[in-house]
């Protein structure tokens, strides 16, 4: 699945239930954190795994888990595992839709205690085509969420970063 909808979905989950600003980040984060492996291809002749190998398994999420709540715990001086696993959860389970399609072949969540690859493909009839669909909407559904909440004045991104003084500076120095 992509970043937007990784993204928007915590950060969604987040306003519904009315978080403050660092559980807001804590979750969007753990939502994004699983596919940070991507850094793989930016450095290709490195040795780290391929992206959706340990990362996108149960054990990456507590690694990424205990990694995030330390790094909260210094920065921030609260406890915000929970939001980041959760944020990871959602991650994995969203991911779960790619396993509908020819790009994907499952997850081995339980790796390495288990080899085992888990797929809904044998939930749906015409799994290519049930793929597209749920891919589609829930792409179009996170970018119509992302616009929506902009234009309203709460932009997603002011969770990590408050642009909003720096557009006051640019409104002032043009009169």
């Amino acid at each position: 699945m992509d970043w937007l909808s990784h993204y928007m979905l915590g950060f969604l989950l987040g306003r519904r239930l009315s978080l403050d600003n660092d559980s807001m980040q804590a979750l969007t984060l753990g939502a994004l954190m699983l596919d940070m492996d991507i850094v793989k291809y930016l450095v290709p002749d490195s040795s780290l795994p391929v992206h959706g190998t340990l990362s996108h398994t149960l054990l990456g999420a507590i690694i990424f888990t205990i990694a995030a709540s330390i790094v909260f715990l210094v920065m921030k001086k609260k406890f915000m595992g929970h939001w980041v696993a959760i944020g990871i959860l959602m991650h994995l389970g969203l991911d779960m839709v790619n396993t509908i399609s020819i790009y994907d072949s499952g997850k081995e969540l339980l790796y390495p205690v288990r080899d085992t690859t888990y797929t809904l493909e044998p939930y749906f009839p015409y799994p290519v085509i049930s793929w597209a669909i749920m891919a589609a909407s829930i792409f179009a559904f996170s970018f119509t969420m992302f616009i929506k909440y902009a234009k309203e004045g709460d932009a997603p991104w002011r969770v990590w970063f408050d642009d909003r003084p720096i557009r006051k500076k640019i409104r002032e120095s043009r009169q």
